[in-house]
């Protein structure tokens, strides 16, 4: 019987995990942490379909759908931007905590061994081919290795370069997030937009949130430059300005952990190895949120390693892993970097100009808009037309805005050169063509203003 090890209990890795001990493989997962010390006391809103995809039972979790959002560009002078979803999917709301003990109950019930408390170092290697780990526990053999150890795998960092799977991040690719429950201070109404997203709340750009809730208020301060907890209590003190019932009282959280929140890497297979959840940036960059596709990413791996009936996992069997993930969900997150990208170059006045002058406007979903301006501009002249007319009164935004609607453009292009089947030379040519697109329009890229004229 084959055997596979799971590297890190991460949301993707564990799916898969499940999936494939249903079917009657030898599964391992082996985690570094205590069980009792998975997860972050989070609570999570994320894709309810998630579970029925991957055919996992729904967990027990409070559902609902996506409330309607607040984006609040500036305090000071306050502008905000509220936008309602258009038909806005179901949606799960689930502490962290929790949901790995869900998983991990699921993989004990179908079979799966668990070895916590154990920490992986390095991969086994024979011949270029990923064969083992070795951990503080010894040597581990396996006949294929998914690493689900998060973005800073010791597996990955440790994967010699000539097997093309990406190791590095750029600053502008984490996102460096704080985030604490504070008790709420009594006396204050609850805003009817309870959930507001945050663009500058101390002069930074980045991404985060205030949730109000009955007793807490739940504040997300999200960085892509440097961060630290000196950094994110500022931050925090100057959105008590304006929001006085977040007391200073922290019920839970309080810590910072990094998230990636960039395009997935461009090769998840080699030989007896596969990447997955934030190994393999499966993270949604608007949201920084990366479960659901995880989980559902695990399904597709699941399946492929169950198709290769002669227990090959080989690049060539597993290609299919990451031809049908790129399809169903990673071309989609490719697209949302673009968004990324912009939000990037943007400063909040900025923000406020696509607003004012109606390229963002407030009948759309604010990313739904913005993100559908960016992905369809670099085809629709009309689109493009608009937005210069629109913007004529900015030049300096409008070519910040138009350079970035090409990206869309090309990176349709680059799509067409996607390897169907594995072919060595092919993965190598799509490796360099897909690393350096996204390379030359990272947002420390110089503005290219023959894109827009």
């Amino acid at each position: 019987m084959s055997k596979i090890i799971v590297a890190g209990a991460g949301h993707g890795g564990l799916c898969a995990a499940y999936l494939l001990a249903e079917a009657g493989k030898s599964v391992t997962v082996v985690e570094k942490k205590d069980r009792t010390q998975l997860g972050y006391d989070w609570e999570d809103s994320f894709d309810y379909n998630c579970f029925e995809y991957a055919g996992l039972p729904f967990p027990d979790f409070e559902k609902g759908v996506q409330e309607t959002k607040t984006f609040i560009l500036s305090f000071e002078p306050f502008t905000a931007f509220s936008s309602d979803g258009k038909n806005p999917e179901p949606r799960m709301l689930g502490n962290r905590i929790k949901l790995y003990d869900y998983l991990i109950s699921l993989c004990e019930e179908a079979g799966v061994e668990f070895v916590f408390n154990t920490e992986v170092f390095s991969p086994v290697l024979f011949g270029g081919r990923v064969c083992g780990v070795n951990t503080s526990e010894g040597q581990m053999m396996c006949d294929l290795l998914i690493d689900s150890a998060g973005m800073y795998s010791p597996v990955k960092m440790n994967l010699p370069d000539y097997l093309g799977i990406e190791k590095n991040f750029n600053g502008c690719e984490i996102l460096h997030t704080y985030r604490a429950y504070y008790e709420r201070v009594p006396g204050y109404d609850t805003p009817s937009d309870f959930y507001r997203v945050l663009f500058d709340t101390d002069g930074n750009i980045g991404l985060g949130w205030y949730i109000t809730y009955e007793d807490y208020v739940d504040v997300l301060i999200g960085r892509f430059g440097k961060m630290n907890i000196s950094m994110a209590h500022n931050a925090v003190e100057q959105l008590r300005k304006n929001v006085p019932y977040i007391s200073q009282k922290i019920l839970k959280g309080g810590i910072i952990e990094d998230i990636p929140v960039r395009q997935p890497i461009p090769v998840l297979v080699s030989d007896g190895y596969a990447a997955i959840g934030n190994c393999a940036c499966m993270t949604l960059p608007s949201s920084g949120s990366g479960i659901s596709y995880s989980i559902m990413a695990g399904k597709i791996l699941a399946d492929t390693v169950v198709k290769d009936e002669n227990g090959e996992y080989s690049a060539y069997t597993l290609w299919d892993y990451q031809k049908d993930f790129f399809k169903e969900f990673g071309n989609s997150i490719c697209d949302v970097d673009i968004f990324r990208i912009l939000l990037n170059k943007l400063e909040s006045n900025d923000l406020k100009k696509l607003i004012e002058e109606g390229v963002i406007n407030n009948n759309d979903d604010f990313y739904t808009s913005l993100a559908d301006s960016i992905r369809t501009g670099g085809f629709n002249v009309a689109k493009i037309n608009e937005i210069r007319h629109q913007l004529r009164n900015h030049s300096a935004l409008l070519k910040k805005v138009l350079t970035v609607v090409t990206y869309g453009a090309r990176l349709q292009r680059l799509r067409l050169s996607f390897p169907s089947k594995y072919d060595r030379q092919d993965i190598q040519k799509w490796y360099k063509k897909y690393t350096e697109f996204f390379a030359s329009i990272s947002v420390q890229s110089v503005i290219d203003e023959n894109l827009i004229y």
